[in-house]
């Protein structure tokens, strides 16, 4: 299974994996499975980091691309393609977090599955949003 992970839970992997629930970390774990996160969270988590809305553990925003990648994580690239498509994405209402819909883009757009802990992310399911449950 190709699974793109959500900024939070890259975060929770690195920082805090016992928040994670068992089966999904099993998952992560599982060597059959492949792992990607976005550039568009490490743009995120520097962004957050910079307005004083994230902190990180002994790191900084630089350090994260590397840890993921001693994990196993692959860094997916936003291609022109997906990024100029992305307006084919409808709006769901009280989800307007731009993050979160080029993640939910990338997602379906590549046929990934999505690891979110984010509930908004099911009212995707009809869009073709698969969610790693």
């Amino acid at each position: 299974m190709k699974l793109l992970l959500d900024t939070h839970i890259l975060l929770w992997l690195i920082y805090s994996p016992d928040k994670l629930p068992s089966h999904w970390l099993s998952a992560l774990k599982n060597p059959d499975n492949q792992l990607y996160v976005s550039h568009l969270s490490y743009w995120e988590i520097a962004l957050k980091y910079s307005l004083g809305k994230l902190t990180l553990k002994g790191a900084t925003p630089e350090d994260i691309p590397t840890l993921a990648q001693r994990m196993g994580i692959t860094s997916l690239g936003s291609s022109a393609q997906v990024l100029a498509s992305i307006h084919q994405s409808p709006l769901i209402e009280g989800h307007k977090d731009p993050f979160d819909r080029a993640l939910i883009w990338t997602a379906i757009y590549e046929q990934l599955t999505l690891v979110s802990h984010d509930q908004k992310m099911n009212d995707y399911h009809t869009l073709g949003l698969s969610l790693l449950k």
